[in-house]
C-alpha cells in the first residue's frame, strides 16, 4: 500500500463520519422495532427457535399410520411447556385429543392464552396436568411426545 494511502487512513481514523445517524438516533423518529433482551418474549423466541409443530404433527402422524395401520388421535405431550406441539395436534379436526403434562404453570399459562384461545371450543379437546411426567394419563395416549 502507498505511504500516502497509509498516511491518509491514519488521519481519517481520527474523525468523525459524515455519516447519518441511525433513525434510532435521530429525535422525534420511531425508535427500533427489532427483538432486543427488553422486548422479547422468551415463551414466543422459544417456539420460533425449537419449535416446528406442523412438520413434528405430520411426521407423528405418518410413522403412527406406518407402524400400526391406523390413525393416531389422542396425543400425550410430556415437558408440555406452552403446548404448542399438542395445539397443532388438535387443528387437525374433531376427533384429535391431546393431553399435556409439566410441572411449570407460567408457560402452560402463556401457551393458553397464545395458542389455545386461537383454537376456540377445539380447545376444550387439550387437558393440562400441573403434575410429574411420571403420572398416569386420563386416557391411554396413540401417541406420547417429550
Amino acid at each position: 500500500m502507498p505511504s500516502s494511502t497509509k498516511n491518509r487512513r491514519a488521519k481519517d481514523k481520527g474523525k468523525k463520519s459524515n455519516k447519518s445517524p441511525k433513525s434510532s438516533e435521530k429525535k422525534g423518529r420511531k425508535k427500533d422495532r427489532r427483538l432486543n433482551a427488553k422486548n422479547a418474549d422468551r415463551h414466543d423466541l422459544y417456539q420460533r427457535s425449537v419449535n416446528s409443530p406442523e412438520t413434528d404433527v405430520e411426521f407423528l402422524r405418518d410413522t403412527y399410520r406406518d407402524l400400526r395401520g391406523k390413525e393416531a388421535k389422542h396425543l400425550r405431550e410430556d415437558f408440555c411447556g406452552t403446548a404448542l406441539l399438542a395445539s397443532e395436534w388438535i387443528k387437525q379436526g374433531d376427533d384429535f385429543t391431546a393431553e399435556g403434562f409439566d410441572l411449570d404453570e407460567e408457560p402452560i399459562e402463556w401457551g393458553k392464552r397464545n395458542n389455545f384461545a386461537k383454537l376456540g371450543d377445539d380447545a376444550a379437546r387439550m387437558k393440562f396436568h400441573l403434575k410429574d411426567v411420571r403420572s398416569l394419563s386420563d386416557r391411554r395416549p396413540d401417541i406420547c411426545s417429550a
